[in-house]
């Protein structure tokens, strides 16, 4: 190197090793002017890149290193971590293959070959990838990392975290897996770790932001995530916030449409003709159904007993499921499908080429905005006909044409707030009936629950709530949420907001048989709002325990309403928070009333459409045959 070129090196590296990339990119660029065959120069100026998320650039230039330098192990490793986040997956991984076979002792790249098939699905892989990064390299931040993500145990990430207090990525997985577990006082404190030392990181923030939701704190979530989602603009956690806004009672369904409307104009709009089948509007038809929710979840739940009945001369059924660790209603689905994929490690655009490699007529999407639902697959247009099942919210997709609900959920007031075509079944819900005997009755004082996610526990619900117990200070309000309510700050935050004398906290159920059998000790049930129960309002009914709801403007604000208006029991149904209390007042003091319906309820659930499920199935093709004709029509 020329005597400048030396020391424009030496500059750039000083601060590169400092820990300040961005500032040494305009010295390695004038290097590359100046020695552009030098290939430890293009090597440093793309590892630069890549460390402030420039991941395109970084790859291109660690390509023309590489071909400058050849398959150098440290070269391979840092190309691999540029073609990963370049989104190359099947590139990174043959350039961790190459720095490994070439120095197999390089603990990195056993770390990030491990992540990365983790990521692919290819879960023992993973694992013995991770154990291998850690037994080379025991004092590794970065493989006790892996180990934790591989094997999805704290420990990993607890390790990693000790090793290097200083690595933000240890302290970003460690929140996360700790919001898994509902432990949100310290996943707060991870999160906030983080933040201090890396404030850009987008999935820091959005995990903060997810914590607060836990935490009861909706409002305060959805901006915490905005900041998230402005510095790492991705469909996931968009769709995160769309999530955490179901629980915000300051958000309206325009809000909620405009939210979902922007995340269709940035991460919809991708190049894809739509797919076509043979027009015969009375043929065979392919139902594609995709989602991560095929195993014990609420969607599954109230479109399991749908799928086992379709009927078969008419309809075929394929199932895309996003589902890395299955279970018995996995099997369920499995078992009665007539193609199954597994998309877990699969790119949008992969997991649509299969769907039209199926020729599948309608395609199916269920969860819309929540985890894991693919919803991204939609945009490809891989089906001639598009539709959501079972979200949440408006897509913002224009690209699925139909919005499956019923009149009650979805009246025309509301149904201009959705980019989809709204098409009304009879009746929307079919829950799926749990094997629970009814309770018998019970002596002692009145016992108000709720048994849903305290996410859904907003300023608003936690202060009507608050109003009740007041006035019945010798009622108890019990609540559980599978162990969410064992952590400290959630109870402490409820005890701050409510009457903390009267509340009873629930541990875990053991079993589906204990989670029912507490419904015994609760007399009513109070609804939170916006975002109302669905399956565990219909379980509470189910078990003889009427339930209490606040009917809002929005889709999630209607599924108590609906299922008590089809039980003739509107008079729970509340259109203001005073309207609520008084109803819930007047139910406290009506034992008469209670006894009643706890002797009533099951079989008024049971004569239902709910649990019609052979109607049920059929209005559900009903609705499919007349979307194709349409699409025949047109």
């Amino acid at each position: 190197m020329t005597d400048v070129a030396q020391e424009l090196f030496e500059q750039a590296t000083a601060r590169h090793r400092a820990g300040d990339p961005e500032s040494a990119l305009p010295l390695y660029r004038r290097l590359a002017v100046l020695r552009p065959a030098e290939g430890l120069v293009l090597h440093l100026f793309g590892v630069a890149l890549h460390r402030i998320r420039h991941a395109p650039a970084a790859l291109r230039l660690l390509l023309r290193a590489e071909a400058m330098l050849g398959p150098e192990p440290l070269l391979a490793h840092n190309l691999g971590e540029a073609a990963w986040a370049a989104g190359d997956r099947t590139r990174a991984l043959r350039a961790y293959a190459t720095a490994l076979t070439r120095q197999p002792e390089l603990v990195d790249s056993h770390a990030s070959l491990s992540m990365l098939r983790r990521e692919l699905g290819s879960f023992a892989d993973a694992a013995r990838a991770a154990r291998i990064a850690v037994a080379l390299g025991p004092g590794s931040a970065r493989a006790h990392l892996a180990q934790g993500l591989a094997l999805e145990q704290l420990t990993g990430f607890a390790r990693s975290a000790a090793l290097d207090p200083g690595f933000a990525g240890a302290w970003v997985n460690f929140g996360a897996m700790l919001l898994r577990d509902t432990c949100f006082g310290a996943a707060a404190r991870a999160c906030r770790i983080a933040l201090v030392l890396a404030p850009a990181t987008g999935e820091a923030w959005v995990n903060y932001g997810s914590v607060l939701l836990g935490l009861c704190r909706a409002g305060e979530a959805v901006r915490r995530q905005r900041r998230g989602l402005a510095l790492r603009p991705t469909p996931e956690l968009h769709s995160n916030i769309l999530f955490a806004m179901l629980s915000d009672p300051a958000v309206d369904a325009a809000a909620e449409h405009a939210e979902a409307q922007r995340w269709a104009m940035r991460h919809g709009q991708v190049r894809a003709t739509r797919a076509q089948t043979p027009r015969d509007p009375d043929r065979r038809l392919v139902l594609g159904y995709v989602s991560g929710d095929f195993r014990r979840h609420p969607v599954a739940g109230n479109v399991v007993e749908i799928v086992m009945r379709h009927d078969r001369t008419r309809f075929a059924v394929n199932c895309y499921a996003e589902v890395a660790r299955g279970d018995d209603v996995t099997e369920r689905f499995r078992s009665r499908a007539d193609g199954w994929t597994m998309t877990v490690g699969l790119s949008d655009q992969e997991i649509a080429a299969a769907i039209r490699g199926d020729a599948v007529d309608i395609l199916i999407v269920l969860g819309g905005h929540t985890t894991a639902s693919r919803l991204g697959v939609a945009s490809w247009q891989p089906a001639p006909v598009q539709v959501s099942y079972h979200a949440p919210c408006t897509t913002g997709l224009e690209r699925i044409d139909w919005w499956l609900s019923d009149a009650r959920l979805t009246p025309p007031a509301l149904q201009r707030h959705f980019a989809e075509r709204v098409f009304l079944l009879p009746h929307f819900y079919t829950f799926q009936a749990p094997p629970a005997p009814l309770p018998t009755g019970r002596d002692g004082g009145l016992v108000f629950g709720s048994f849903n996610n305290p996410g859904k526990l907003n300023d608003e619900v936690l202060a009507t709530w608050a109003r009740i117990m007041t006035a019945l200070p010798q009622a108890r309000l019990r609540l559980g949420y599978h162990g969410a309510f064992d952590d400290a700050a959630l109870r402490a935050r409820l005890c701050a907001a409510l009457p903390a004398a009267s509340l009873d906290f629930l541990p875990a159920a053991d079993t589906v048989h204990a989670h029912f059998a507490r419904f015994s000790e609760v007399d009513i049930v109070l609804d939170p709002f916006p975002f109302g129960g669905a399956t565990s309002t219909f379980e509470a009914l189910w078990m003889g325990v009427p339930v209490v709801t606040l009917m809002g403007d929005r889709f999630v604000s209607r599924v108590g309403a609906a299922l008590l208006h089809q039980l003739d029991l509107v008079d729970l149904v509340a259109i203001t928070r005073d309207h609520y209390v008084g109803i819930v007042r007047k139910l406290a003091a009506d034992a008469g009333r209670r006894a009643k319906l706890k002797s009533e309820l099951r079989d008024r659930l049971q004569r239902s459409p709910h649990m019609d499920y052979l109607a049920q199935t059929a209005s559900l093709e009903g609705a499919y045959r007349a979307m194709w004709r349409r699409y025949c029509e047109t």
